[in-house]
């Protein structure tokens, strides 16, 4: 296993990049969702990629772009064997950088989540540019930060302007379950200011719930109601960081009987209090 971390700062506080072939079988245990953003790009091999509410399979050549706090986990496809270089980074990264010129913003281009499936040119301008970042940490070279900066710059460069026709390329389910299960996480992320229980998904989409319990944790990696909780919480950072609203207005607004109820299940997946949140986003 093959592995190279950038670090300029603290540990996955403002960049991170990891090169890692996979010869066994790996899966997430649970969806992941943090606040950078993610590039992730298949050098050989394939995996499933669950975004937000339906899975991928992803192949060699690919580059999946994950946005701020967007759910997402990967699990084995057929063959277990893989490579991929994946990188984190925050804003403030590219906080001295051009990010935002003549009218375009670098960081849109991750706005939604999506899957760019490359030719053989685009592969390789690609792969070049992740491999010089690899090597200007491992060679550590005068300006090597500074080079990084800009061939991340150029790779964003390059997500922006991909064709539009490219970005709707026609990604089919793996099957009819996959398919009902993105139904499912659909109506979830519409209706999740309302009472949602196993009984509601019964009643709207004639599944029992024992099978759908089973097929969604072994699907997205969580339980019905972690995910139901994941996208309340997130909605609540949202309302948090963009209002003033009070605590117990948006626990109400998304979905909460008590606010005592939404405060323990935001300090669970966030590790934050509501309250300190609301203090730590004012502070950045």
């Amino acid at each position: 296993m093959e592995q190279y971390q950038i670090d300029f700062q603290h540990s996955f506080d403002s960049f991170f990049i990891e090169r890692i072939k996979r010869t066994e079988s790996f899966n997430m245990t649970a969806n992941d969702c943090h606040d950078v953003y993610e590039i992730y790009y298949m050098l050989s091999g394939e995996r499933y990629y669950f975004i937000q509410n339906r899975n991928y399979l992803v192949r060699k050549g690919d580059l999946v772009i994950i946005n701020f706090n967007e759910l997402h986990k990967t699990t084995d496809a057929s063959n277990v064997v893989h490579e991929r270089i994946l990188i984190n980074f925050r804003p403030k990264f590219l906080k001295d950088m051009p990010i935002k010129k003549d009218g375009v913003d670098l960081l849109s281009c991750f706005r939604p989540s999506r899957i760019l499936r490359l030719t053989l040119e685009e592969q390789h301008f690609v792969e070049t540019l992740l491999k010089k970042m690899i090597k200007e940490e491992n060679c550590r070279p005068i300006g090597y930060e500074l080079h990084v900066k800009v061939l991340l710059i150029e790779l964003l460069l390059f997500i922006a302007r991909y064709n539009s026709d490219h970005w709707e390329c026609n990604f089919t389910f793996q099957n009819a379950l996959h398919e009902k299960i993105s139904e499912i996480v659909s109506f979830m992320c519409k209706n999740y200011h309302e009472k949602i229980s196993l009984r509601t998904i019964e009643n709207q989409f004639f599944i029992s719930p024992y099978y759908f319990s089973r097929s969604f944790k072994k699907i997205t990696g969580v339980t019905f109601v972690e995910y139901l909780n994941r996208i309340r919480v997130l909605e609540g950072q949202r309302l948090l960081k963009d209002t003033s609203k009070p605590i117990t207005c948006i626990a109400e607004e998304i979905g909460y009987d008590s606010v005592t109820h939404f405060e323990r299940k935001f300090k669970e997946i966030t590790g934050l209090a509501p309250m300190n949140f609301r203090k730590s986003v004012k502070l950045q």
